[in-house]
């Protein structure tokens, strides 16, 4: 049963269905092929419950309709489609770069995945391949980064390691890594300050996020020029796309591991 829960996990929420590529290229086709099947009872039972509504979500395309959940410029997405939406000012204009940004994304990251598997390194594998999921999905709610946890566990066991083989260098710089994941990512109480310090409602990382648009306007208004994510600058670019901002720099760091990884 191994890779069947892979399988109902995206047949609830889609994004998980990028295990599924990285199971292939990693040569685990027994979980693969149990991952789609748990996919596939997710689908069938779906369509005996509610068929109509299935119909609608699979065949008229809705699945694909990131904006069904809101604005996805909205300061909460922290996907490339949020941060390209943001910078491109338009969700409709953003939408060829976002495509063409997912599908390379996607490609080096599964790959980089499945790679860093076969090296013998299947945790890193896995975090690189939920990392791609995170960055390519139209939606990521800053909440959907839970794997940050495992990251700086991961992190900080390699350093572990590195420092009982006597390479201080990389223990240091994986011990900065998995104490910077923390510190990043870690969110502070908002609610306690926003009202003293007239901020936002959220927070990401050590960075509190600017003001932000309500997400009902876009069900209201559609897209507008004056949604606040549009007028973004300097610190507030920063700020508001910390944790897909942190995710290509964690991309970046695990995508060219591979090159240089020893067989376990």
């Amino acid at each position: 049963m191994e890779g069947f829960g892979t399988g109902i996990a995206a047949g609830i929420k889609l994004v998980p269905l990028i295990f599924i590529p990285y199971l292939l290229l990693a040569r685990k086709f027994r979980q693969a092929a149990m991952a789609c099947a748990g996919f596939a009872v997710t689908v069938l039972l779906g369509f005996v419950i509610l068929p109509s509504d299935s119909s609608r979500w699979w065949f008229g395309g809705l699945f694909f309709q990131g904006g069904r959940t809101g604005f996805t410029g909205w300061a909460g997405n922290q996907s490339l489609d949020g941060l390209i939406t943001r910078l491109t000012g338009s969700v409709s204009g953003a939408r060829p770069a976002w495509i063409a940004a997912a599908v390379v994304v996607g490609a080096v990251g599964v790959t980089a995945a499945a790679l860093l598997d076969r090296k013998g390194y299947p945790v890193p594998g896995l975090l690189m391949a939920a990392l791609t999921g995170l960055l390519v999905s139209p939606i990521s709610w800053d909440h959907h980064w839970v794997w940050i946890a495992p990251g700086a566990l991961v992190a900080a066991h390699y350093a572990v390691k590195a420092w009982k083989r006597h390479a201080t260098r990389a223990a240091w710089a994986l011990g900065i890594l998995a104490a910077g994941i923390v510190a990043w990512f870690g969110a502070w109480p908002a609610r306690l300050f926003t009202h003293k310090l007239n901020l936002g409602n959220d927070s990401l990382g050590l960075l509190w996020i600017p003001r932000n648009t309500n997400p009902v306007y876009y069900q209201w208004y559609g897209d507008k020029r004056w949604f606040t994510e549009y007028h973004w600058h300097a610190l507030a670019l920063i700020a508001g796309n910390a944790y897909v901002l942190a995710g290509l720099a964690l991309f970046g760091l695990l995508a060219p591991w591979r090159c240089c990884c020893r067989t376990a």
